[in-house]
């Protein structure tokens, strides 16, 4: 049986759907309709849809897609975030936090129509 995996998703919705459109075609071409899709982590931060992403990932497993998902670390600095607005990954460096623009975590607000500089329980019911 294959197995497809697609990593560092970043946010970038079109990109994802092209490449499922890809696999799905592969998966007619091989005959192999029920081969996994592995998501390898870092679904969100930089592009500029992570909410999309993370929906199409959601409703794509509801409806019984072969899908699984595995948290990267930006994902991880966004659940981090979410549940404290001062989360900091150990990993990275102390002037890094997840709002950092190296990393992405404001572009992953805006998908949710949220800003930086929105009230933190605003934030969690986004």
């Amino acid at each position: 049986m294959r197995v497809y995996a697609i990593g560092d998703i970043h946010g970038q919705l079109e990109m994802l759907r092209l490449a499922h459109e890809r696999i799905a075609a592969d998966r007619v071409r091989t005959g192999d309709m029920q081969a996994p899709v592995v998501h390898l982590g870092d679904l969100t931060d930089r592009g500029p849809d992570s909410k999309g992403v993370i929906q199409l990932l959601i409703d794509g497993i509801s409806k019984g897609e072969p899908w699984l998902t595995v948290k990267g670390n930006h994902d991880r600095m966004f659940s981090g975030f979410l549940k404290d607005r001062d989360y900091h990954d150990p990993r990275l460096r102390r002037e890094y936090t997840w709002l950092h623009p190296r990393l992405g975590g404001v572009e992953t607000l805006a998908s949710y129509g949220v800003d930086e500089n929105t009230p933190h329980d605003i934030v969690q019911r986004a």
